[in-house]
């Protein structure tokens, strides 16, 4: 029921939607504090999702598990593990064409202000070409790259580094767009982060027969019917990393082939869960790691039936560059 659309729509929407909310607020003229106004949300979200608690627990475990990074091992969460930013000071070195970088290095006080080409980044994944996903295993099938260019040390490949520092995730639901040049576009496609801009875009409505279409979000035809994801910058930009080949994915892999990866495994199934989570902690698995759910059965829960109840196949969403 739910192999063809998989999470090609919703596993990155609902990073934003139901995790972060989606979006960005509404300028008011009495600027206090943020915790005196409620989280915003996108005015068409209702069309979307059918139980805000499901879709908050679906979120928050996209967010926080490791199988979402082809290595198993990298999640959203791994570059907004502090305080929602990342604090990691080793190997978060881009050379933006240094010829005297050296990968995996140790930042010191000493280095700053940095006076070369040299940015701080964020590392994400070692180097790999996307062979497929084997059920049931958070690691992708990979074929490892060439020594690179620029991150490795001697002939062993190191994680690649962004080439801009992963910025916090705090209060980020307030801004009208996101990514350090604000390309994470307010109005949300389904697909990437580019909104409105990317004409191409569609996401598939299932129909009372079962049959999928596919629909833009962003045109006149999905605004007359309330599909529209407006104020949601978040989603746009959670649409970024998962598929992207420096930070969490081998090179060519889908948001597709991520759904089908994760719709085969135990949601967080390789991670301690806190009996304390305030949105996990009561649905935690015998053992005490990963959920006692499925990703199938969240997705049932938070998504209306028109945007998953169908068994047709629809074209993937492909990974796009995001830093």
């Amino acid at each position: 029921m739910l192999r063809s659309l998989r999470l090609s729509l919703l596993v990155l929407v609902v990073v934003c939607i139901a995790l972060l909310a989606v979006g960005a607020a509404e300028a008011k003229n009495n600027v206090g504090s943020l915790t005196n106004w409620p989280v915003p949300t996108s005015p068409d979200v209702d069309k979307f999702i059918r139980d805000q608690t499901a879709a908050a627990q679906l979120g928050k475990a996209l967010f926080w598990d490791m199988q979402a990074g082809s290595d198993g091992r990298t999640a959203c969460a791994s570059c907004h593990f502090n305080a929602g930013a990342d604090n990691r000071s080793r190997n978060q070195l881009n050379p933006h064409g240094d010829p005297g970088f050296a990968a995996n290095q140790q930042l010191t006080v000493s280095d700053f202000p940095i006076a070369d080409e040299r940015v701080v980044g964020s590392q994400g994944v070692v180097p790999s070409a996307f062979k497929g996903i084997a059920d049931g295993n958070p690691f992708d099938m990979q074929d490892w790259a060439p020594v690179d260019t620029a991150f490795h040390v001697g002939s062993v490949n190191v994680r690649r580094t962004t080439g801009r520092n992963t910025p916090s995730a705090i209060n980020a639901v307030f801004n009208f767009r996101n990514f350090w040049d604000g390309r994470a576009q307010n109005e949300f496609n389904g697909v990437d982060p580019f909104g409105a801009r990317e004409t191409s875009a569609r996401v598939g409505l299932v129909g009372p027969d079962g049959t999928a279409t596919p629909i833009s979000l962003t045109d006149d035809a999905a605004a007359a019917h309330g599909f529209t994801l407006n104020n949601s910058s978040l989603a746009s930009q959670a649409d970024g990393p998962p598929g992207n080949p420096v930070e969490m994915s081998s090179d060519g892999r889908t948001l597709s082939d991520i759904g089908k990866k994760l719709m085969s495994v135990r949601p967080l199934g390789e991670q301690q869960v806190s009996p304390s989570d305030s949105v996990l902690g009561s649905d935690i698995a015998p053992g005490g790691k990963g959920l006692n759910t499925s990703y199938a059965d969240l997705i049932r829960a938070a998504f209306k039936p028109q945007w998953w109840n169908s068994d047709e196949n629809l074209v993937a969403a492909t990974a796009v560059p995001t830093r």
